[in-house]
């Protein structure tokens, strides 16, 4: 509605700004436009589906190839979700697939390092892992991807991505998010195997990790210089007596978890704190209630805070599992649903790590005891015993929510039925542009009739004329415009009643005073719609139908008209 409150303030603008001159070229354009807009808002009511993935350019930011965190919130909180994409994995809860890191954060806001891409990062060789030590435990995984119709210049791939292969278009990726992105391609449609490494740290790798900052990862630390006290003195409370990064870590993760926080995507925008900012940050730790944004924007500010380099990274959740009832194959549906974001933190000898602190949504890291080998077991590797939720590692024992587990879906009850979806009825489709067609350059004459009209009774004798000369040539009466005004008079009083013919008369009566006459006079509209009138009754019925569906005059092009004279120059003549 907004738009076409716009749209039509404009097109009456456009009208009412135009002279004599230009009321006629303003019409044609205020007509054409009008039919426009009444066929964009009509065609998507009678047009047949289109299938819920295909939608390209369903997320704002990750269409554009900008921010997409600064769009993350109105995509969210539109009301049909859109399939972006499918994917197996030889992983069994499903993959975070990432699209950009941001890590700039000296801003009003958490943006992307701007950086060229180097066309010789070749996808199909993909690494070194940035911070990764020899002794962390990491595991290969194969995941294949099909894109549905999202636009996008970032890929969705897991962390950490070793090759990416089918890709169609020139790829890249960066060496410290280890994203994927181009600059001429696209992901729509895509279909893509990538080749990853799972990277399992223990808990006391992560706990051994060093406080002091790598050099170069400095960038990774920067606050802007509007960021409210409380998110540094929050974070101090919180986790400031932790005894390592990782504790620290922990404990911001599970403050936001611990179910004081709740996840909405509406109390931001209706309390005016929604975005991504250092401003808003305030507002979301007052009221506790916010979405991905709020939650992984605070967690890594506040983590910078304690010293510990982090980055915000925007993707997909794992999405929801599906599994084939004919192969019991699974699979995953990733929806825009599923766009999230959440933050990384920074381990020296380990890596970047991947925290969950919004509550409802993906699940918590889980990591692994690092306890030694009992020579006694040789059968039993006690070195690598089953991985622990991040929450029982926390040196305190806040409570967390449960992670989210992925519901299988049954496909075989609720799937569509491919061939009766390709039965697509275009009947309407082929009606409405018919009648499109046939009406719009009805409503282009009508338009540029009302406003020679309008500009009669404003005292216009040249618009009650060049009407005159239209419908003429509507018709298929006369030469038209080739006659002056008399000869005109004289052809077409044969064709008119009485009535008509004195209507007339005036008419170029009105015409010529305002040319030469020292006082002219002024037409009448009622004259005018009685010489058109007295025209169409004497015309048979084909050319009045022709007149009205296909007018001539829109056709006839504009001629230069000679200027108006002024007063003076009548009165010279």
């Amino acid at each position: 509605w907004v738009f076409l409150v716009t749209a039509a303030v404009w097109l009456a603008i456009v009208l009412i700004a135009s002279n004599d001159r230009g009321r006629v070229r303003g019409g044609f354009a205020a007509g054409s436009a009008a039919a426009a807009l009444a066929v964009a808002l009509v065609l998507p009511l009678v047009l047949p589906g289109v299938g819920s993935g295909a939608l390209p350019g369903a997320i704002g930011g990750v269409t554009t190839g900008l921010n997409p965190i600064l769009t993350l919130g109105s995509d969210l909180r539109r009301s049909n979700p859109t399939l972006a994409l499918t994917y197996t994995t030889t992983t069994t809860d499903g993959q975070y697939l990432r699209l950009t890191t941001l890590d700039d954060f000296s801003g009003r806001s958490w943006g992307p390092t701007t950086t060229d891409l180097d066309p010789t990062n070749d996808v199909e060789l993909i690494g070194p892992i940035p911070g990764l030590g020899a002794d962390v435990r990491v595991s290969p995984a194969v995941t294949e991807v099909a894109m549905e119709a999202i636009l996008s210049r970032w890929l969705p791939v897991p962390y950490a991505p070793a090759s990416v292969a089918g890709l169609v278009g020139d790829w890249s990726w960066e060496p410290d998010g280890l994203t994927v992105r181009t600059e001429s391609a696209n992901v729509s449609g895509q279909s893509y195997e990538v080749r990853s490494v799972e990277v399992a740290p223990s808990i006391e790798q992560l706990r051994a990790a060093s406080s002091t900052v790598e050099p170069g990862f400095e960038r990774f630390l920067q606050l802007p210089e509007d960021l409210p006290a409380v998110v540094a003195t929050t974070a101090s409370a919180v986790a400031g007596d932790a005894a390592s990064n990782f504790d620290r870590a922990i404990a911001l993760q599970a403050f936001f978890r611990d179910g004081s926080f709740v996840y909405s995507e509406n109390a931001p925008v209706e309390q005016g704190y929604d975005g991504s900012g250092a401003s808003v940050l305030e507002s979301f730790l007052d009221v506790r209630s916010g979405y991905c944004v709020h939650f992984s924007s605070a967690m890594a500010a506040m983590a910078r805070t304690l010293g510990i380099p982090a980055r915000v990274v925007v993707g997909f959740t794992p999405g929801e599992q599906t599994i084939d009832p004919d192969t019991d194959a699974v699979s995953f549906r990733v929806t825009t649903q599923n766009f999230h974001a959440w933050p990384e933190l920074y381990f020296t000898g380990v890596g970047w790590v991947r925290f969950e602190p919004t509550p409802g949504r993906g699940f918590e890291p889980a990591f692994a005891l690092l306890a030694e080998d009992d020579p006694s077991t040789p059968d039993v590797d006690e070195s690598v015993p089953a991985p622990v939720s991040s929450a029982s590692a926390a040196p305190t024992a806040a409570p967390t929510r449960a992670p989210d587990e992925a519901l299988p879906v049954d496909l075989g009850s609720g799937a569509p039925d491919a061939e009766a979806s390709a039965t697509v009825v275009l009947w309407p489709l082929a009606v409405l542009l018919a009648v499109g067609l046939l009406f719009t350059p009805w409503v282009i004459r009508s338009v540029r009739g009302r406003s020679r009209r309008a500009a009669v009774r404003a005292g216009s004798a040249r618009a009650a004329w060049a009407e005159l000369n239209a419908v003429v040539a509507d018709l298929g009466l006369g030469s038209g415009g080739s006659l002056t005004p008399r000869q005109l008079a004289d052809e077409l009083g044969s064709m008119l009643d009485p009535e008509s013919v004195a209507a007339l008369a005036r008419l170029r009566e009105s015409l010529e005073t305002q040319v030469f006459a020292a006082e002219p006079g002024a037409p009448r509209v009622a004259d005018l719609l009685t010489v058109d009138r007295g025209l169409r009754r004497s015309s048979t019925l084909g050319a009045r139908v022709i007149a009205r569906i296909a007018p001539r005059s829109l056709v006839a092009g504009w001629f230069a008209q000679p200027p108006e004279p002024s007063a003076s120059a009548a009165k010279r003549r």
